[in-house]
């Protein structure tokens, strides 16, 4: 059964699965001579979560068969999607088609320049740079990429020093950079554990030439303090003293979502896949979710729920025509999947919140509850809509 159908049906199953069964059970099993192979495997990683990436990259790092160099090609290609890069699969290493340029794969900036990407499992052997820059340079010429556009070198296993020493010591110093498998793939979970734009503008810098040579010491710092700053309620608005709060922690915040994507999973017969804390989108992209999660504020016993829509996350469900701003309760199986464009009207009609220097944040948006059901509240004109038409529940 092709490994989308079993993913589809028996995702359990999947979920035991190791990278060598993953590869077995796309197409004919063989990677490196199947195109449909070839395919299915690349239909099915942007399904699983970066957590499932890591562990099936570090099977192929730890583990020696057939498939192993060819799927960890794909993986690694797989972080630049999650990294919201423009990705380009490369073809697979021994091609004799000489009209095919030997790079792993092409990650577009949207600013326009591109970085190419080499797979290494090992420094074990002399790296050549020249090769790469070629790959680079032909690239150039054909007029698929501009002209600054860079190299990055990514390394499976840990010790790297003469891949650097190489690096420092050539004429290639300024345009080629190494990343490990396990770093890069830090700076995917990075960027779906945050939820400001500029964290992501902050990874992508680190991948491009500048100062240094290998990017793994700045990652790990990075992780560290990524996680030791997070917002607790990264769901709801700032800038005032919260209320007496009914169950504060973020890991119930963290599986409520996870239940109303499930849910709306099932009833779109689509999978949803997280690209930051409150965002997911499906494979094609096509479908976009914000899932808000907000916690009961006892203060206020008629409206208990309060979310801020903020303007990132209006843009990113503009950016695509199925869009959906979707309301959750903490202590509540009901949610509320709210089109984009019915969100953009309520929202001119809420009160907002900017920042210091007067730029528009977020919008207040707050659920007002009485026995007619869920509604809601515009402040300051007091103005009620019923919720019931997006109503869902994931009981």
């Amino acid at each position: 059964m092709p490994i989308i159908d079993l993913f589809n049906n028996a995702p359990d199953a999947v979920a035991s699965m190791d990278a060598a069964q993953i590869a077995s059970n796309c197409g004919n099993g063989h990677l490196r001579t199947n195109d449909e192979s070839k395919e299915e495997l690349r239909e099915y990683l942007p399904l699983v979560e970066i957590e499932d990436l890591r562990r099936y990259a570090d099977y192929c790092l730890n583990n020696v068969f057939d498939n192993g160099p060819y799927m960890l090609q794909d993986i690694i290609n797989e972080f630049g999607r999650r990294l919201d890069f423009e990705v380009t699969n490369g073809a697979y290493s021994g091609s004799r088609n000489p009209n095919v340029i030997g790079f792993d794969g092409i990650w577009k900036l949207p600013t326009g320049e591109s970085i190419i990407i080499e797979v290494k499992t090992t420094d074990a052997y002399t790296i050549n740079l020249e090769t790469i820059d070629e790959y680079r340079l032909k690239l150039i010429e054909r007029g698929e990429i501009r002209f600054d556009s860079t190299n990055l070198i990514v390394v499976g296993r840990n010790t790297t020093d003469s891949f650097e020493a190489q690096v420092r010591g050539s004429k290639y110093n300024w345009n080629t950079r190494i990343v490990g498998v396990d770093a890069l793939s830090k700076m995917a979970l990075i960027k779906v554990d945050s939820e400001s734009p500029d964290v992501l503008n902050q990874i992508r810098n680190i991948l491009r030439p500048a100062e240094y040579t290998r990017v793994d010491g700045i990652v790990e710092m990075v992780f560290t303090t990524s996680a030791d700053k997070e917002e607790p309620f990264p769901d709801e608005p700032i800038g005032k003293d919260p209320p007496t709060i009914v169950d504060p922690t973020r890991e119930a915040q963290k599986a409520k979502r996870n239940s109303i994507v499930e849910k709306l999973s099932a009833s779109k017969d689509v999978i949803f896949v997280r690209r930051k804390i409150t965002s997911f989108s499906d494979h094609s992209d096509e479908t976009r979710l914000v899932v808000s999660v907000s916690k009961k504020y006892e203060d206020t016993p008629d409206k208990p729920y309060w979310f801020a829509f903020r303007r990132y996350q209006q843009e990113y469900l503009e950016e695509k025509s199925g869009g959906y701003y979707v309301l959750g309760c903490l202590d509540s199986p009901d949610f509320f999947a709210i089109p984009i464009a019915e969100m953009k009207e309520f929202a001119k009609e809420m009160r907002s919140s900017s920042d210091s220097q007067g730029v528009h944040r977020h919008h207040h948006v707050e659920i007002k509850v009485d026995e007619s059901g869920y509604k809601l509240y515009f402040s300051p004109s007091n103005k009620e809509v019923s919720l019931a038409k997006f109503q869902m529940s994931h009981g």
